[in-house]
């Protein structure tokens, strides 16, 4: 064949899977965390409410090279609604930003949920509920956006 060899074919991109452990449990890498959450409630009318929550927290990974200190922090409210002395729903939503340091990375999650809840009897009650969660990871040259929902 003249002396002339063939190339070796590309190799394919192949993403690593990541890591599941996100709490590094089996790295046995130590964390420490100082977490602040606040919340406030207020009776509309006999039968709505509303409320709020903020919370922020610190977590730093003292010695670790396998995860990056971050910052977090976010807010949710929730409006309630009581139908009869048997019924109630409502909807709550979310949001909850987190900044990790070292690096242009952040991750933004918003969520909301429906709700609802029925008395059958002094012993039985039925809840139900249906909502969705997005999930925004920010930094260089990323733009996905993942959503999941649940019944």
């Amino acid at each position: 064949m003249d002396g002339i060899e063939p190339e070796p074919p590309e190799e394919p991109d192949i993403e690593e899977p990541i890591d599941p452990d996100v709490s590094l449990t089996g790295f046995r890498q130590r964390r420490e965390t100082v977490q602040a959450s606040g919340s406030l409630g207020k009776q509309l009318s006999e039968q709505d409410s509303l409320s709020f929550s903020a919370n922020a927290a610190r977590s730093h990974f003292p010695g670790g090279q396998l995860a990056e200190d971050y910052w977090s922090y976010g807010g949710a409210g929730s409006f309630s609604r009581t139908f009869s002395s048997r019924s109630s729903g409502g909807l709550q939503t979310g949001v909850q930003r987190i900044d990790y340091e070292g690096s242009n990375l952040s991750t933004t999650i918003i969520d909301a949920q429906l709700f609802f809840s029925n008395r059958l009897s002094p012993t039985w009650t039925i809840n139900a509920s249906a909502g969705d969660q997005i999930i925004m990871p920010q930094g260089p040259g990323d733009t996905d956006v993942s959503s999941s929902g649940e019944v």
